[in-house]
């Protein structure tokens, strides 16, 4: 699936694993996420395996997140 095909079809977890930064969390009205340091990661080839890599990088974002508040 191409990047602009997962975009387009609200693919997010594929659209992040091809690169796309297409993250729901980040564009909700969420007071506090200005003032919290996150990183959004993106994979580079979108195969099973860098979805995989993706998530696991999503999980560690989230202890970070939690660390914060």
């Amino acid at each position: 699936m191409s990047k602009q095909d997962a975009i387009a079809t609200g693919c997010v977890g594929r659209s992040r694993a091809r690169a796309a930064s297409t993250t729901t969390s980040a564009r909700t009205t969420v007071l506090v996420y200005p003032e919290l340091e996150f990183d959004v990661p993106l994979g580079t080839t979108g195969d099973c395996f860098d979805r995989y890599l993706v998530r696991i990088e999503e999980l560690k974002q989230s202890i970070r997140i939690l660390r914060q508040c």
